[in-house]
């Protein structure tokens, strides 16, 4: 898990994800060993053999952490990997397609319309019940030449194929949607081709999600926990009154006074 040049967005999601993946390994060892000894398992209502063939993380839960960052390469090369879990492979990590952020892979696309600015694709999976795209969305058309100018941007309107409607529709088991993009932001649609990649690089409203939940937090959701520290206060008169703080693992703090240390006589001292 890496957070090197990466937003609050990418380290409370990821961190939040591993946190829930760990709980439930932990959960599982707890049990199985309790089942070994022959003694009565029960973690909410469920036994390790109920609990060891669902997967750690849900699809949507891959989604998301792929939408925050991800190195995706292909349809077939989402970007999430064993790390070197599995040996130095880099290739097998990353194919070398594209080193920057891809996010989900929503399709490829099909036919572009230039003069309306708009862009036909057909969305990944059976279906299409694969990665959505919201008006607002960020999306990149991927030519598989990362060294070469890209074009994408925010999504102005996302429109069913042969429909004025907003919802895609279902065709021979694939849906295929238009991308329209606005005239503030006019694409190279010259750059663009059938069988280019389409990614959808940010998404409004997981973002929001994220920053409602995890960054904006009230002080009664904050999680507490307790730390050891010493306290000194020290000053003398007509000096600033100074205090210092340091945890156990020597983090100093320290801050002083604006006034300085005086005697009362029959005023308070503020």
């Amino acid at each position: 898990m890496k957070g090197r040049r990466k937003g609050p967005e990418y380290v409370s999601i990821t961190t939040a994800t591993y946190r829930k993946a760990v709980d439930k390994v932990w959960e599982r060892i707890i049990i199985s060993e309790k089942e070994e000894k022959k003694e009565v398992a029960v973690v909410e209502g469920k036994s390790s053999e109920e609990l060891s063939p669902s997967p750690l993380l849900s699809e949507s839960e891959w989604m998301t952490l792929r939408q925050v960052f991800t190195r995706g390469q292909d349809a077939n090369n989402l970007g999430l990997t064993p790390g070197f879990l599995l040996g130095p492979r880099h290739q097998s990590l990353v194919r070398g397609r594209a080193p920057k952020h891809r996010g989900n892979y929503v399709g490829k696309v099909v036919q572009v319309e230039a003069k309306k600015n708009r862009v036909l694709v057909v969305l990944h999976g059976e279906g299409g019940g694969g990665v959505g795209v919201r008006r607002g969305d960020g999306v990149v058309f991927d030519g598989g030449k990362p060294e070469m100018q890209e074009e994408g941007g925010s999504v102005y309107n996302v429109v069913a194929d042969n429909s004025s409607s907003t919802n895609t529709r279902q065709q021979g088991g694939q849906q295929r949607i238009w991308l329209e993009f606005g005239i503030e932001k006019k694409l190279n649609f010259n750059l663009l081709r059938p069988g280019h990649l389409v990614w959808k690089t940010s998404e409004q409203q997981l973002l929001s999600a994220i920053r409602s939940r995890y960054l904006n937090k009230s002080s009664k959701d904050t999680r507490r926990l307790p730390v050891t520290v010493t306290v000194t206060v020290y000053g003398d008169f007509n000096e600033p009154l100074v205090v210092c703080v340091e945890d156990e693992d020597g983090n100093v703090g320290k801050g002083s006074s604006v006034g300085t240390i005086r005697s009362s006589s029959t005023e308070t001292i503020e």
